[in-house]
């Protein structure tokens, strides 16, 4: 197998009629050695044309076959391992440890899917609320079941080359719920996304699965997102990326004559309150700077704001924070649009009067960058909006606090987030009951003595947050639950007698 610079329409690997582009590989600023194309219309109306016919077959196909596709994926990409994980970190810089632990945690979601569906008892909703004696009395036959939605186009994510992408968490559980996939590749991995998709495409031909189950589309202009996104044939979309391109998005949905469902993931500062660190104080400072470090800081969930309680806390973190971050090796960002939005946002705030610059060793002309760390008073924080926006990178701003009081109005001020995390006592939880509390309404997991970096792939996990953190908080990204973002109710009446 190899990078065929192609996209991959159903089984068909396509012609081109549209401009060509080059991965530009982040640690050498040069274009990659692939030319890719961006899909025409006529390409774009082939893909959804075939999806569309696939999904009357693909929805009704049994659970079994569906999980055997994505245990064969699994196997598969284990198979093609050394390809991926090369390719991967040539096209984004990324170190082979990390390019190893998302392609075994995407592995891992292929089998624990292909695990859940293998019965049909998902399908059908069950309630344990008490039914009143009229209702039983009233002889009426009803049952609820799920049923996939359709078509659906998924926009992968830039910074997880895996497991938010090709085969991630969005395609493996549409998959699962039984609706035909296009995705719309991410041009700045087009290349792993290639490959991956020969993997997808290999294995549902092995399977007599129809054609047109799952397409690949390259492309990287926004004419392209638009089109795609108003064909009548979608039925619904995901988004992981930016609160601007996700705004963007759903304009182009609000001009369709059908409105359709759209999950999008758009960012989030992910803040940590510390109230107290004297419980594994050493660990836990190590476990915040590792947070705001990792991967150059290109995680949905890295911390960019740190509240602390008091004086002592605020002088001790700013310190030992600032000693531990400028330990960090300078790291390559994804891309340059990434490192040159991250600068910019990062100059802007450096040049308020009220924040100050605890560590910034970089140079305009740096390649590779390390951790920059600002602070300030929690009066300057709460005036400007400015300072709680996200910035992608591995950026924090420390903001000193006086009381509860102080946490409770900045927590109010901000956003919907995907994390809150808060390190304290087991004698100061009861004190903060109410704070906590409060947080709830403000994320979609709330993390105790702890940092939000590190997803865990599980049942009970929810990633995902009130907006702009993602646009509808009740449905998880991650875990075996986001197959319900993929199917819909019907109740079946009369149908059992």
């Amino acid at each position: 197998m190899k990078i065929s610079g192609k996209s991959w329409i159903g089984y068909e690997n396509s012609s081109y009629s549209k401009l060509p582009f080059h991965v530009i590989l982040p640690e050498s600023q040069k274009k990659s050695d692939y030319i890719f194309h961006e899909v025409s219309t006529q390409e774009i109306d082939n893909a959804v044309e075939k999806a569309e016919k696939a999904f009357k077959t693909y929805r009704n196909i049994d659970s079994s076959l569906k999980a055997d596709f994505l245990k064969n994926i699994a196997l598969s990409l284990n198979q093609y391992r050394e390809l991926l994980i090369q390719t991967f970190c040539e096209e984004s810089a990324l170190p082979r440890e990390r390019a190893n632990q998302e392609l075994d945690r995407t592995i891992y979601q292929l089998n624990l899917f292909s695990t859940c569906i293998k019965n049909d008892d998902w399908k059908v909703v069950k309630n344990n609320f008490n039914t009143l004696d009229i209702e039983i009395k009233s002889g009426v036959d009803l049952e609820k079941k799920l049923i996939p939605i359709g078509s659906v186009v998924v926009f992968t994510a830039s910074n997880f080359p895996f497991a938010y992408s090709t085969i991630g968490g969005d395609v493996t559980a549409a998959l699962a719920a039984g609706c035909p996939v296009i995705v719309k590749s991410h041009y700045m991995h087009a290349g792993t996304g290639d490959l991956v998709s020969q993997v997808v495409l290999q294995e549902a031909k092995k399977l007599g699965l129809p054609d047109g189950v799952f397409s690949n589309l390259n492309g990287f202009s926004n004419d392209f997102g638009k089109y795609l996104v108003q064909k009548e044939g979608v039925k619904m979309l995901t988004f992981t990326g930016s609160y601007k391109g996700g705004k963007a998005i759903q304009q182009y949905i609000n001009d369709r004559q059908e409105w359709i469902p759209f999950f999008a993931e758009m960012g989030s500062v992910n803040p940590i309150f510390i109230a107290d660190l004297e419980d594994n104080k050493e660990i836990n400072l190590q476990k915040i700077a590792s947070s705001i470090a990792n991967n150059a800081g290109q995680f949905c969930t890295n911390p960019g704001l740190i509240f602390c309680l008091n004086t002592d806390i605020f002088k001790e973190l700013s310190i030992k924070l600032t000693q531990l971050l400028s330990l960090e090796e300078s790291k390559n960002m994804l891309h340059f649009q990434i490192r040159e939005k991250f600068l910019q946002k990062v100059k802007i705030l450096k040049n308020k009067k009220s924040s100050v610059t605890l560590l910034d060793e970089n140079s305009e002309n740096s390649i590779k960058l390390k951790p920059i760390l600002l602070s300030m008073k929690v009066e300057d924080f709460l005036s400007d909006p400015s300072f709680h926006e996200e910035v992608f990178g591995s950026f924090t701003i420390l903001v000193e606090c006086n009381s509860i009081n102080d946490f409770e109005k900045t927590a109010h001020h901000l956003k919907g987030q995907i994390t809150c995390s808060i390190f304290l006592t087991q004698k100061q939880q009861e004190e903060f009951h109410d704070f906590i509390d409060n947080l709830a309404y403000r994320c979609g997991r709330i993390v105790k003595n702890d940092v939000p970096t590190g997803v865990t792939v599980h049942q009970a996990m929810h990633h995902g947050g009130p907006f702009p953190a993602s646009s509808d908080s009740r449905f998880t990204a991650v875990g075996p639950d986001s197959i319900y973002r993929f199917l819909r109710p019907v109740c079946y009446q009369g149908f059992n007698k």
